[in-house]
C-alpha cells in the first residue's frame, strides 16, 4: 500500500478493442449539449442504471474500520439473482424503482419506461443511462419516441478516461512516484 492505493492484480485479455476516442468524445458532446438544452428549458433530467446482485458480485475484499470485519449471510446471499433499475432526479429524488429476481432485458426495461412516464405524466424528461445494449434497441428506441423520453447517452467507458484514475490526489501521487498505477 502506497498513497492509499493498493497493489492489484492485472486482468489479461486475449484481444483487446482498440480504443474509439473519437466515437467517445462525439458521444460526450452530444450528451452535454442535451443536458444543457434541458437545463435551459428548465426540463426534468433523470439519471437511471441498473445494478445486478448475485453471490458472483460480492468483492472478496472491501474495506473497513480497524479492527472489525464485514460481515455478509451467506444463506440470504445464496438465494438468487436481483436487479435493480433506478431513476433518479437532479435533485436527489427517486422517481422510479424496479426490482426482480432476473436480469433488465428489453422487455422488462420497455415496461419500466411506461410505468416512469405514468409517473411523470406529460412533463417533457431527458434520460441519462450508460450503453448498455438494453437501452439502444431499435423497440426500446421507438418507446421513447412513443413517450416523449429524450434519451441521452453517456459516453463508452473508457479505463483511460475513468475520474478515479485522472482525478484523485491519492491516484496521481502514485502514478507520479512510480509511473504508473500498480
Amino acid at each position: 500500500k502506497q498513497h492509499g492505493v493498493r497493489l492489484k492484480y492485472i486482468h489479461t485479455v486475449k484481444n483487446p478493442q482498440p480504443e474509439k476516442v473519437e466515437e467517445r468524445e462525439e458521444m460526450t458532446v452530444v450528451a452535454r449539449q442535451l443536458l444543457l438544452e434541458a437545463c435551459q428549458k428548465n426540463m426534468k433530467v433523470l439519471f437511471a442504471d441498473e445494478t445486478v446482485f448475485t453471490s458472483k458480485t460480492l468483492p472478496r475484499k472491501t474495506f473497513a474500520s480497524k479492527g472489525s470485519n464485514v460481515q455478509v449471510d451467506v444463506q440470504a446471499l445464496n438465494k438468487g439473482y436481483r436487479s435493480a433499475l433506478a431513476a433518479i432526479s437532479t435533485d436527489g429524488k427517486l422517481e422510479h424503482l424496479k426490482v426482480t429476481d432476473k436480469a433488465i432485458n428489453a422487455k422488462k426495461y420497455m415496461s419500466w419506461l411506461r410505468k416512469l412516464r405514468a409517473k411523470l405524466g406529460e412533463e417533457e424528461v431527458y434520460l441519462f443511462f450508460d450503453n448498455l445494449a438494453v437501452h439502444k434497441t431499435k423497440a426500446v428506441m421507438a418507446v421513447y419516441e412513443e413517450l416523449g423520453i429524450i434519451p441521452v447517452f453517456n459516453s463508452t467507458y473508457s479505463p483511460s478516461t475513468t475520474p478515479s484514475r485522472s482525478s484523485s490526489p491519492r491516484s496521481n501521487a502514485a502514478t507520479s512516484s512510480r509511473g504508473s498505477i500498480s
